[in-house]
């Protein structure tokens, strides 16, 4: 309010954020102090002359951000030049969508952001290289002037290298969806709209996909989802898996889609697995990929962890297919197919995706009962029936939403009883499970177990949850099992509540409640079982949200109360009583026991017996520590309602962490590993896999300084302890020699003992640069772990480069972590640094002395002018 303002809205994290408030800093000489709020990270400081002064505020800001690492999108607008917003993206994890409206620009992360104002629009490019083999090239900074009418012409392009880049008309996208495609219409909820149009998304991603007639079946997805290089691949036998790949609920609906392709392609070499993208990109990833072929699954084709994924499987040669709802989004310009759901327009504004998930499961069918006509593992009838499956699915999801009471009256009558929860399933239900826990979660703000049905008595029945059964479209055999089960959890106190196929009731003696939905096949009951988990989701919700209505009605009574003249006299709280009283029941028929916590709960029963005149104020003195009047007690019980309402509170479309306004995840950066010393270690046989990272950071520092690797020796190691350490027996031998190394004998060219500086660097399990002991020569050992023990090593005889400059020297100590250590013992002589006190070393010296001699000899030469 005092002065002017930098705002950094930074999709990304805050180790990133504290990396702008030090560039900023620095660039203005301005002392930053950061406030942060609860959307937008604002630093408040005096920059308007200071920002000025430094020329171009353009040059400043591409100055700080080049200095971040990983994914970000960021904006900022300052005072000095209030015309302006300065835009950066770089990386695939974020999205910056630029309108061009008729009186101006419009930008957000979202296209839905922009489409309310305008559909032309230009997506910013943060993943091109514009120096190519250069990643750190990447990127784009986009400077937006209010002053032009939301054209080309007003908006600035620019590497982040500082280089000019030209923006053309061809780079101007038309929105393929509008703001009628965001209407809540009469629902009194988004996420229950988002549910009560499950069927008709499903019955869009479903069009035109396929022709059926006489028991005879074709696909139609056509070169656009399936091109023809990919099927051939598939068809000749050189794909031979297929990862499906997403997070959270996309990740679930690959679940539910592997277990059905797996079902489908039985008979086929090709294995199929569900894998979330971030362990595949991990842990998963091989140097060639081309037997594979990833589908990616994503709602909003935005999610950073998948499409990194995605991007990393096809540099290695993987075909990628992917399945999602946005058009125009990230992720449909990194892959070989795209298969829309819906219409590729179906905007979920509920935070909890839940219609995507169903016609992603829909679409993965789809794909899967392609791949199976042509790896010929299922007719053409069998095609037909699972197709016909589909289409009638729609409209037995309709009856559920039609008959929901039962659901409601349910969730009314259990979900606020219990504080532990939990959901099971198995064979094709289990992934239906899995995604009703996701929505449980995030809907009711609880931790919620998830299991197989058979393994739940194993596991924490002693918690006696309420736990709900996905048993719809098990097999018979299957059933009778569950039945068991559900007899189990029953005689453990639980509360089960079991989704069953209409005539099938062995579950009623044993279940709570039963909810009974169509008769479908497998894999169209996983998702019915989805749509009442979802439902039940969301009556739960409201039911638990229930009891924080009757708090907010006393909360409102309690300030009304302090507010008038009357809030120190006790016959003025008639009204309170009669909640209090209701609270007092509420509390004894475990109305509360799900959610509100055990010292809120006390305190309010405490507080509404003083108002009930069931304890005095004197009472209230000693207990609270505080003044004995009726408006401190309403000051205290206002405190406390506030606390218990928050927990109790479920907004149902407002959930606590708002998953969709920021989309942070992996980088996944893959270290170059190039130049003459990892060309050597690779010669020898090394794999970058085998040797310890810290190593390889420090071979990397140490190439610069290399002139020429002039020999190298294998070794291998054996005999080491089970924890892999030296012992009296351990030996070395050398069993391969290159270049100089040829010429020179050495002991261990037989068995022999391990000791020395190779012993060391086994016991260490780090490398040595030095000299030679008995030759002098310059070496570098390097220890090779690839099961995690050392299991040999690599000797490579170097020689170092004449000259460095100054600045090159300190940088290589730096890089080899000597830099430090060499200033700190000479500044404890009380010498002063500089340094040009390496000036005189050699470049070999500066490697492979000790520091604590390298020091000396600084000290030594330096003294030696002022000694008599």
């Amino acid at each position: 309010p005092n002065g002017p303002w930098i705002m950094a809205a930074l999709n990304g994290d805050v180790d990133n954020y504290q990396e702008l408030l030090k560039a900023l800093q620095q660039e203005t000489g301005a002392v930053i102090s950061p406030r942060i709020t609860t959307d937008t990270k604002v630093i408040p400081v005096e920059v308007g002359q200071r920002l000025a002064a430094c020329g171009d505020l353009r040059a400043a800001f591409c100055q700080a951000v080049s200095t971040f690492e990983g994914s970000f999108a960021i904006a900022m607008h300052a005072t000095c030049d209030p015309h302006r917003v300065y835009l950066a993206l770089r990386g695939s994890g974020q999205a910056l969508f630029i309108g061009l409206a008729r009186h101006g620009y419009v930008f957000a992360s979202e296209l839905y952001g922009v489409v309310e104002h305008t559909a032309r629009f230009i997506r910013m490019d943060g993943t091109t290289e514009r120096t190519p083999g250069n990643p750190e090239s990447a990127g784009q900074i986009l400077v937006l002037d209010a002053r032009h009418i939301g054209g080309l012409d007003g908006i600035e392009a620019w590497a982040f290298d500082g280089t000019r880049l030209q923006l053309t008309p061809e780079m101007v996208k038309t929105a393929e969806i509008t703001t009628r495609d965001i209407n809540r219409g009469p629902h009194e909820h988004f996420l229950l709209k988002e549910i009560s149009e499950s069927p008709v998304s499903i019955e869009k991603t479903l069009q035109g996909k396929f022709f059926m007639g006489d028991g005879t079946a074709r696909m139609n997805l056509g070169e656009e989802v399936f091109p023809h290089a990919v099927v051939e691949r598939l068809r000749s036998g050189s794909i031979r898996r297929v990862y499906l790949i997403g997070q959270g609920t996309a990740a679930i609906a690959g679940n539910a889609i592997a277990s059905m392709m797996e079902r489908s392609l039985v008979g086929s070499p090709v294995a199929v697995r569900a894998i979330k993208a971030s362990e595949l990109s991990g842990y998963g990833m091989n140097a060639d990929m081309r037997d594979t072929l990833v589908i990616a699954i994503s709602q909003s084709g935005t999610t950073t962890d998948t499409n990194r994924t995605v991007d990393m499987a096809r540099a290695r040669g993987a075909a990628a297919i992917c399945i999602v709802n946005r058009r125009n989004s990230d992720l449909v310009y990194k892959v070989d197919g795209v298969l829309y759901t819906s219409d590729g327009r179906d905007i979920e504004m509920s935070v909890a995706s839940t219609k995507a998930f169903y016609s992603q499961v829909v679409a993965g069918y789809l794909i899967a009962l392609d791949m199976a006509l042509v790896l010929a593992t299922m007719s053409e009838e069998q095609v037909s029936q699972e197709l016909a499956e589909l289409m009638r699915l729609p409209d037995k999801m309709r009856l559920v939403l039609e008959h929901q009471g039962r659901i409601r009256e349910l969730a009314e009558q259990w979900a606020t009883t219990r504080r532990d929860w939990a959901v099971v399933g198995s064979g094709s239900t289990r992934a239906a499970a899995e995604e009703i826990r996701i929505k449980l979660s995030e809907l009711c703000y609880k931790s919620i177990a998830t299991d197989f049905i058979e393994d739940k008595k194993h596991i924490d029945l002693s918690s006696e949850p309420l736990t709900l059964v996905c048993a719809a479209g098990l097999p018979l055999m299957a059933l009778r099992d569950a039945v068991k089960e559900v007899a189990i959890f029953k005689s453990h106190k639980s509360i089960p509540i079991v989704i069953c196929s209409e005539g099938f009731d062995a579950f009623e003696p044993y279940a709570a409640g039963v909810i009974y939905v169509p008769r479908a096949s497998e894999n169209a009951s996983a998702l019915l079982n989805t749509i009442v988990g979802h439902l039940w989701g969301y009556h739960c919700a409201r039911a638990i949200d229930r009891g924080a209505a009757h708090l907010r009605q006393a909360r409102a009574m309690a300030v009304a109360q302090l507010a008038s003249s009357g809030a120190d006299s006790l016959g003025a709280f008639d009204k309170l009583r009669t909640i209090a009283r209701a609270f007092h029941g509420d509390v004894a028929r475990g109305l509360y026991n799900s959610s509100l916590s055990v010292d809120s709960g006390a305190l309010l029963s405490t507080l509404f017996s003083f108002i009930r005149g069931q304890r005095s104020l004197g009472q209230f003195s000693a207990e609270f520590q505080a003044v004995a009047t009726p408006g401190r007690l309403l000051e205290t019980l206002i405190t406390t309602l506030t606390r218990a309402i928050n927990e109790l509170s479920r907004p149902i479309d407002a959930i606590k962490h708002q998953a969709k306004t920021v989309t942070v995840g992996i980088s996944r950066t893959e270290d170059a590993y190039d130049g003459m010393l990892f060309d050597a270690l690779r010669e020898c046989g090394a794999t970058v896999d085998a040797i310890p990272y810290r190593d390889l950071v420090m071979v990397r520092a140490l190439t610069p300084a290399v002139r020429v690797v002039n020999g190298c020796t294998v070794y291998e190691v054996r005999g080491l302890s089970n924890l892999g350490q030296p012992q009296p027996t351990s030996t070395v031998r050398a069993h391969r020699k290159i270049g100089l190394s040829n010429g020179l004998v050495s002991r261990a060219d037989s068995i022999h003992a391990l000791h020395g500086t190779k012993e060391s660097v086994v016991r260490n399990r780090a490398l040595f640069v030095g000299l030679g002991r008995k030759d002098q020569r310059p070496i570098l050992i390097v220890p090779l772990l690839p099961s995690g023990q050392v299991e040999g090593l690599v000797l490579l005889h170097l020689e170092f480069v004449d000259a460095m400059t100054v600045e090159e020297k300190a940088e290589l100590l730096a890089n080899m972590q000597r830099y430090d250590d060499l200033r700190s013992q000479i500044t404890e002589t009380d010498l002063d640094w500089s340094d040009a006190l390496l000036q005189p070393l050699t470049v070999a010296q500066l490697v492979t002395t000790p520091v604590e001699k390298l020091a000396e000899q600084i000290i030594i030469r330096d003294l030696a002018p002022s000694r008599p």
